[in-house]
């Protein structure tokens, strides 16, 4: 689950409150999986996924992937873009107009899956 989105942020208007929850989701999905293969070293691959969940409404995938020990590029951890070093890590997600959408729907939407 992501976690709760900062309450410095409400003062900002709804977009940009989704487009920074965004960025910090997928901050924290590299972090989840730089912390998963510091303490377990017999692991070398895993399925990571991340839920987000409205008030009211049950929670919705918003990035998933199969990530490995040895980043699939030596200079990964260079890349100024958090979009892209994510996806290179092996994340799956949609981003629109800089927010993450819900897996669910843009796979179903679009009749593949991401």
């Amino acid at each position: 689950m992501t976690r709760t989105p900062d309450e410095g942020d409400s003062a900002f208007p709804r977009l940009m409150q989704d487009q920074q929850a965004s960025l910090q989701a997928l901050h924290d999905a590299i972090g989840m999986r730089e912390m998963l293969f510091c303490a377990i070293p017999d692991v070398n691959s895993a399925e990571l996924r991340t839920y987000r969940q409205s008030a009211r409404e049950p929670p919705y995938l918003i990035i998933r992937g199969t990530v490995t020990r040895e980043p699939p590029a030596a200079n990964v951890k260079r890349m100024t873009s958090l979009v892209m070093r994510a996806k290179v890590y092996g994340f799956k997600f949609w981003m629109d107009n800089g927010a993450l959408a819900p897996l669910g729907t843009v796979e179903h939407r679009l009749g593949f899956a991401i």
